[in-house]
């Protein structure tokens, strides 16, 4: 992959640590169970017993989906950390390079 990932449009994202977790409230019939999302700051919520139709996905989807947004602020800081070791190597390279010619 040569292409840099443009982490710019993040800056200002809400740190981690993110939970998640299922909002029963036990209650059932017109009350939907939730999966909440929960940030220092914010929490995300949306319904998990939607049919899968119209949720664009099933719940082991959609769990899948919520892991990642959890763990997003985590993969964001290691692909930055990835990003500039290899500037970091392609500097020692370029220098490596100029000795040798």
């Amino acid at each position: 992959m040569s292409e840099k990932l443009n982490t710019r449009k993040y800056e200002g994202h809400t740190e981690g640590p993110w939970t998640i977790f299922v909002d029963d409230d036990g209650l059932g019939g017109d009350y939907p169970r939730l999966l909440q999302i929960e940030g220092p700051t914010h929490t995300i919520a949306y319904d998990i017993d939607r049919p899968s139709g119209s949720s664009g996905g099933s719940n082991e989807a959609n769990n899948a989906t919520a892991n990642l947004i959890a763990d997003a602020p985590l993969i964001l800081d290691a692909y930055n950390k990835k990003c500039k070791e290899v500037e970091r190597l392609r500097e020692i390279v370029n220098s490596i390079r100029k000795v040798i010619e």
